[in-house]
């Protein structure tokens, strides 16, 4: 302890001097697109290089002390302005230039002229605002009262990025997230830890990357070291590294050979998200859009389409229901995924409709049927999907998606198609015995003058007055036009009678065949009801009997010259 009080004496007894001196020198520790090795930014860092022998003293070990007697702010101020100073210079040199991070202690915030202190600055040295990022750790946030959270709000109003800089190593990152609108999100690496056997660590930092993705942060992961670390976050979505594993922090000289020499991308990659939605609001459990969400009468989700993988990240509390058979016994997200039922063609619409709602940036529908298996056609839900992208992070899109489940109407239309199928060969069925009946059948409906609408004729109809179907369709206007002249009156006041169902009626007529010959017809009457159809519907039985008639004829004949002879 006397060796540290020692050296923090010492410290402190020599910091102005130092800082007089300049002996306080900026390094640089560059930012990469581990996608696509581009430069992307830096962080500036102190080191403080003892001009007596030349050896570096830790940060590690001034930074704290300054922190504590209130010299950071001196400190901070110098640092900012050498910044800018180099920025100014590359700018000059016609360096294409990419941000450069600051730190922000959290004794600065207690400043009331800080702000005015970087803007001046940057005024001083016409920097782009873009330039500078001003790197807050989580720690101010925490430890600091709410005016702190006021200053960071005001700096983004005022057009500056905001980094929350080693986010994870503190015990209030989420009410951090919350609280702070800030831009980036600097998370620390040191969640991989070998002591993590579980791989717990490494799903924390995919659900923080997600996280902040959503809510329209960028996540840039400090600390990486290792090749496999890198791979990882690029797989879950975070491409923007910072650590040995490209490049220690390094002095002026070298930063600007790096940024002569290496490709640089100035923009980051940010989540867009539909003007309708507001997503710090949507994701606020509080909020109207929250409740609207929760309250839709219909099944609701939200899921993310990353990679031709979809993870459902939320549902409402009808979703469950919609689901019908399907829905799960527990609350888990992992059980609301339909993917599971899905299969062949209706797998493939699944994902065309993603497909197409990505393409045409709209609205788009689908209906789709779940299932136990691919060969099970017994229990199945039919399912109506809508879905619309609500917001997009590089190759990584949410969607708000609407279910509806149409299982009842689908069973009610297959039973209204068996039953219009089984109608049908019903009627195929009477239509052939019809055809095959040795007699000529009609049906028709009367009107009151006597005209005639046929509902239905049968094949031997048409044989018995020697046409064809097209023949009769073409020349017969009015089946009583058929019947001789002499007993067409009768015939027609005899069938005007049978205006009730259930009665019948038998007649005997002469009518003509199409030849223009006379034949002898005996029409069995009844009347009917059909449904669809209104009025009553006289059904006709005809027997062709001019044989009958011929040998009654022939018989009436013999029995007169037997009389005759007699007499």
């Amino acid at each position: 302890m006397r060796t540290a009080m020692l050296d923090e004496q010492e410290i402190v007894s020599s910091m102005e001097k130092s800082l007089r001196n300049k002996e306080f020198k900026v390094w640089y520790q560059p930012q990469y697109n581990h996608a696509t090795g581009g430069l992307i930014g830096a962080e500036a860092l102190v080191r403080w290089i003892d001009s007596k022998d030349g050896h570096i003293v830790p940060p590690i070990k001034f930074i704290p002390v300054f922190e504590k007697n209130g010299f950071i702010y001196e400190l901070d101020k110098y640092i900012w302005e050498e910044v800018c100073a180099n920025l100014r210079k590359w700018l000059d040199e016609g360096i294409k230039v990419v941000p450069v991070s600051v730190n922000i202690s959290r004794v600065d915030l207690f400043h009331d002229e800080f702000i005015n202190v970087i803007q001046n600055l940057l005024t001083k040295y016409s920097i782009p605002i873009y330039l500078l990022r001003l790197e807050i750790t989580e720690s101010a946030f925490s430890e600091a009262s709410d005016s702190v959270v006021e200053s960071v709000k005001k700096l983004i109003e005022e057009g500056f990025t905001v980094e929350i800089d080693d986010f994870g190593s503190g015990y209030s990152s989420l009410n951090t997230l919350k609280n702070v609108p800030a831009q980036i999100l600097k998370l620390d690496m040191k969640f991989f830890n070998n002591t993590d056997k579980s791989g717990r660590s490494g799903n924390i930092i995919e659900s923080v990357v997600r996280m902040a993705k959503w809510i329209d942060m960028e996540v840039i992961a400090e600390g990486v070291e290792e090749q496999n670390q890198a791979d990882y976050l690029k797989s879950i979505g975070c491409y923007y590294i910072q650590g040995y594993l490209y490049s220690k922090p390094v002095p002026l000289e070298e930063y600007e050979k790096i940024i002569r020499e290496n490709k640089k991308e100035i923009k980051l990659f940010k989540s867009f998200t539909v003007k309708e939605i507001d997503n710090s609001k949507f994701w606020d459990p509080d909020s109207m859009d929250t409740l609207m969400f929760n309250s839709y009468i219909g099944g609701a989700c939200i899921f993310e389409y990353r990679n031709k993988n979809i993870e459902f990240l939320r549902v409402n509390d009808r979703y469950k229901q919609v689901l019908g058979r399907f829905a799960p016994v527990d609350e888990n997200l992992f059980n609301m995924d339909i993917q599971k039922y899905l299969f062949g063609k209706d797998r493939e619409k699944f994902f065309d409709l993603i497909r197409k709602s990505i393409e045409d940036k709209t609205e788009s529908s689908t209906n789709i049927c779940l299932k136990e298996s691919e060969n099970d056609d017994e229990n199945v839900e039919y399912i109506k999907i809508t879905i619309r992208v609500i917001a997009i992070s590089g190759n990584d899109h949410l969607f708000y998606c609407v279910i509806e489940n149409y299982s009842n109407q689908k069973l009610i239309e297959k039973s209204k198609i068996e039953a219009e199928l089984k109608e049908k060969r019903i009627s195929k069925q009477l239509e052939c015995i019809m055809d095959n009946s040795l007699n000529g059948i009609t049906a028709v409906v009367v009107g009151k003058n006597a005209e005639t609408d046929f509902i239905f004729i049968n094949n031997r109809y048409y044989e018995i007055l020697g046409c064809t179907k097209e023949q009769f369709e073409a020349e017969v206007k009015n089946g009583f036009d058929l019947i001789l002249a002499e007993d067409r009156e009768n015939v027609i006041s005899q069938v005007q009678k049978l205006t009730e169902v259930g009665q019948s009626y038998k007649i005997e007529m002469r009518a003509t065949r199409r030849n223009g010959e006379v034949i002898c017809l005996r029409d069995t009457i009844n009347t009917i009801s059909m449904e669809g159809i209104a009025e009553p519907v006289q059904l006709s039985n005809f027997v062709d009997i001019t044989n009958e008639k011929i040998i009654e004829n022939q018989l009436i004949f013999a029995n007169e010259c037997s009389h005759d002879i007699i007499s």
